[in-house]
């Protein structure tokens, strides 16, 4: 969707998130930044404490974002079927968050073979 965007400036951006979502987003981000810093042995790494707070309250972020998804969940299948849906909405942003860089190396790469051609 970002390459297509780009490739036709003068689109409707439609299926762009709203800003809640990119605030999610960016949380999903944080979630797995810090996770990459706790990884133990690495050169770089975080003590474990207090750093496990920053994803935890990532996490935390994001079910606050899509509370009232999540309660519809609740109401309609359950405590659980809104707890398990937790993680795929947090993949979900992870997934939002690598498409953008994703979107804008595809069209540079678009843009190198047109160039060429």
């Amino acid at each position: 969707w970002v390459a297509l965007l780009l490739r036709h400036p003068g689109s409707p951006p439609d299926l762009n998130l709203n800003l809640a979502a990119r605030i999610a987003t960016a949380f999903a981000g944080l979630f797995v930044l810090f996770l990459l810093l706790m990884v133990p042995g690495l050169p770089w790494s975080l003590p474990f404490w207090p750093w496990v707070l920053v994803p935890m309250s990532a996490v935390g972020a994001i079910a606050w974002i899509q509370r009232d998804f999540l309660g519809l969940l609740r109401r309609r299948f359950g405590p659980w079927a809104a707890a398990g849906a937790l993680p795929l909405q947090l993949l979900f942003f992870i997934c939002c968050g690598l498409a953008v860089p994703l979107g804008y190396l595809r069209h540079w790469a678009w843009r190198r073979r047109q160039r060429s051609d």
